[in-house]
C-alpha cells in the first residue's frame, strides 16, 4: 500500500509572483501612455490638455495604485502570518488562513 503524501503548498507563492508581474506590466503599461499623450497633439493642443484623456490616465493610476496596495497588503501577510496545520481549526476559518486568489 502507497502513502500518499499531502504537499504543504497550495501555490500561493506563485500566485503572488504572478500577480507582481501583472502590477508592474500594468505601471509600463501606465508609463508609455503618459510617454505617448505628452507627444501627441490634437486639436492644436497636447492631448493631455484634454480632459477626457487625463481622467482615463487618472483612472488607471488610480487602479494601479489600489493593485499595488492589495499586493503589498499580501506580502504583509504572507511574510508575518502564522500558518495553521489544515484541519488544525476543525473546519473554522480563521484569520491566519491565507488565500490568494
Amino acid at each position: 500500500m502507497f502513502l500518499i503524501h499531502k504537499h504543504d503548498s497550495n501555490f500561493n507563492h506563485e500566485r503572488w509572483i504572478m500577480c507582481c508581474s501583472s502590477a508592474r506590466s500594468q505601471r509600463y503599461i501606465i508609463e508609455r501612455c503618459l510617454k505617448w499623450v505628452n507627444q501627441r497633439k490634437a486639436f492644436g493642443k497636447p492631448l493631455a490638455s484634454q480632459p477626457v484623456v487625463r481622467a482615463k490616465i487618472a483612472a488607471m493610476i488610480s487602479r494601479a495604485e489600489a493593485i499595488q496596495a492589495w499586493l503589498e497588503s499580501i506580502t504583509y501577510q504572507m511574510c508575518n502570518m502564522v500558518r495553521t496545520p489544515p484541519g488544525a481549526n476543525d473546519g473554522i476559518c480563521s484569520h491566519t488562513d491565507l488565500v490568494v486568489v
